[in-house]
């Protein structure tokens, strides 16, 4: 596919040059053109100044048309059929090929070739190859003629081929295709070659005006410019969906050595020092150290209270230690005891086998939904379920809260949590799960996700 396209072109054919004398476009194209002279001079004879102008708005019309279809496609459409095949319907072409110029082997590579199945098949049978795949070498000094033309026209096959195939050979395919005059639009961006364009008339076909292939260059130009740069910007985006997603499931790791730290060393020295105390406050001390032994004793329980919670709430040791359903239970239990909120947890208690990193994200997102209620939705009752359908878990958390519109998703609305649920989106989306959110003002949330289990390490049985 070609990939970068340059030059400053309009997208759409301008139909006053309908007009404009062929050998002003002569002027302005100067020595890129070395034989449509004589093309040009066989359309003036062959023609009439009516059927010209004609001939000439058929085409115009068609390369406008073109030009819209192509601004209307997106980033994964197939360009390249869609250029040769229209291309090859405008003009009346044998056959029409887009290739690429690939710089580390210095070739023209075959993207895509419009033609009918005959002209393909006669001309892979006489080539003995298939023309669909060839890639052609490109000389130096052909490459450094190329760099300042934007159009070449060639005169046989063995001149499109650049010599690749026998003479001999590739005067069968001219003969056997009547073949005339085969036009090649030169794809350039920043001063370089990117591809080209080929258009293969036959022999008595009306040859193509200079403006025509002039506003082809223009249209092809400008439309895979646009279309290169959307595809850049997509891939940038996907580039910064995976740095976020990687990031997210860093700090989850992070969350979770941090936790394991607290728990394994300070926990556990606070626990030692409650013994040691517990021991000091059994034996007989003056009754005004007893009094502070056991201020310190109760400092002491609230520091191990409060380094526990803190761990909890880092990295909950309970989704590693006994997986996620019991871990999304305890999640609903915390919202309930710390906030006042009433919950109702259903789990259905059938293995889920998950990867880590999707375990670790359903957790997150059930945690951030649970957050978003709290904070956002004034809610009295929450509903959270956890159940297996088929070869999916599905995970529902429901609310009778004050609601919002999810198209306040997409603008990052921070009153409905909306930059968090566009986030869960994305991450769930990297993983190919799934989020469905419906909800409406006034009239609570529901937000239901799926998301594919491990079926490899699915060996039946419960959790």
């Amino acid at each position: 596919m070609i990939l970068l396209i340059g030059g400053a072109c309009a997208g759409a054919v301008n139909m006053m040059d309908l007009t404009q004398d062929n050998d002003d476009h002569l002027g302005h194209l100067g020595p890129s053109l070395f034989t449509v002279e004589n093309t040009t001079e066989i359309a003036e004879r062959d023609a009439t100044p009516h059927e010209s102008l004609l001939h000439k708005t058929r085409l115009l019309m068609g390369i406008n048309d073109l030009a819209i279809e192509l601004n209307k496609a997106d980033p994964d459409t197939n360009i390249s059929k869609i250029v040769t095949e229209r291309l090859r319907d405008i003009c009346g072409a044998v056959m029409t090929i887009i290739s690429s110029y690939r710089r580390e082997t210095k070739s023209i590579l075959i993207n895509h070739v419009a033609s009918n199945r005959w002209d393909i098949k006669a001309a892979n049978r006489i080539t003995r190859t298939n023309v669909a795949q060839l890639e052609l070498p490109v000389p130096d000094d052909i490459y450094a003629r190329w760099m300042s033309k934007r159009i070449e026209v060639f005169e046989s096959t063995y001149d499109l081929t650049l010599g690749s195939i026998p003479k001999t050979v590739c005067q069968l395919v001219d003969k056997a295709l009547r073949l005339g005059y085969t036009y090649g639009i030169l794809l350039h961006h920043h001063g370089e070659v990117t591809g080209v364009v080929t258009i293969m008339m036959p022999a008595k076909a009306r040859p193509l005006p200079l403006d025509v292939i002039d506003a082809i260059a223009n249209m092809l130009s400008a439309s895979l410019q646009r279309i290169e740069a959307q595809r850049t910007l997509a891939l940038y985006q996907e580039e910064l969906r995976s740095l976020a997603s990687e990031l997210s499931l860093a700090e989850e790791r992070e969350r979770r050595r941090i936790a394991t730290l607290m728990h394994d060393e300070v926990t556990q020295t606070l626990a030692l020092m409650a013994i040691r105390l517990g021991q000091l406050l059994a034996k007989d001390v003056g009754k005004d150290s007893l009094s502070l032994l056991e201020e310190v004793s109760d400092l002491l329980d609230k520091s191990i209270h409060q380094t526990r919670t803190l761990t909890f709430e880092l990295s909950s040791p309970i989704l590693y230690e006994l997986g996620l359903e019991p871990a999304l239970q305890w999640l609903a239990e915390q919202l309930e005891e710390q906030h006042g909120i009433t919950t109702e947890w259903h789990g259905d208690g059938d293995k889920k086998p998950l990867t880590d990193d999707l375990c670790v994200v359903l957790f997150q997102t059930v945690r951030e939904l649970l957050v978003n209620v709290r904070k956002h939705a004034r809610a009295s009752h929450v509903d959270v379920s956890c159940s297996r359908e088929n070869n999916c878990v599905k995970i529902v958390v429901k609310d009778d809260g004050s609601g919002f519109t999810p198209a306040a998703i997409g603008r990052h609305n921070p009153k409905a949590g909306g930059f968090g649920l566009f986030s869960i989106r994305e991450r769930l989306g990297r993983l190919g799960a799934s989020v469905k959110i419906d909800s409406e003002p006034g009239a609570g949330t529901l937000v239901t996700l799926t998301a594919p289990l491990n079926t490899e390490n699915d060996s039946g049985g419960s959790e």
